[in-house]
């Protein structure tokens, strides 16, 4: 079930929404940053990545074939009551992470975190084009 999403939070340019489904048992968060150009997204995501807060893991991020530069990372939420995985990267000027929240030792599969990611890459394709052409 959609939350209404939050437009510029924190002051910073770009949304996020949390998706939840209708039993509560599995969550999307997803927040989208856009940046003055597309020169800065190569240099800011690293540093994102680095303070990700979202996913306690003893793993280092792997690369994912998703959007510019893809990394996904599984473990749980901070707090330990979830299974969480976060998948990060760039397209264009934009930086998105996705956080799937799901039952403890219920992990999101990685097709399924692959398939999500690259269809909110298709959307954002689409969204960034129409802002630029406007």
């Amino acid at each position: 079930m959609p939350e209404p999403a939050t437009l510029n939070p924190d002051g910073i340019p770009g949304a996020e929404v949390m998706l939840t489904s209708d039993d509560s048992t599995t969550a999307i968060g997803i927040t989208i940053v856009v940046l003055a150009d597309d020169a800065a997204a190569p240099t800011e995501l690293p540093k994102a990545l680095a303070h990700l807060s979202t996913v306690k893991s003893p793993d280092p991020a792997r690369p994912i074939a998703v959007g510019d530069e893809g990394f996904v990372v599984s473990g749980t939420t901070p707090d330990g009551t979830q299974t969480a995985t976060a998948l990060m990267y760039r397209y264009k000027r934009a930086l998105v992470r996705m956080d799937f929240y799901s039952l403890p030792g219920q992990p999101t599969p990685t097709e399924t975190v692959l398939d999500v990611g690259q269809m909110q890459t298709a959307l954002l394709r689409v969204g960034l084009d129409a802002a630029v052409t406007r």
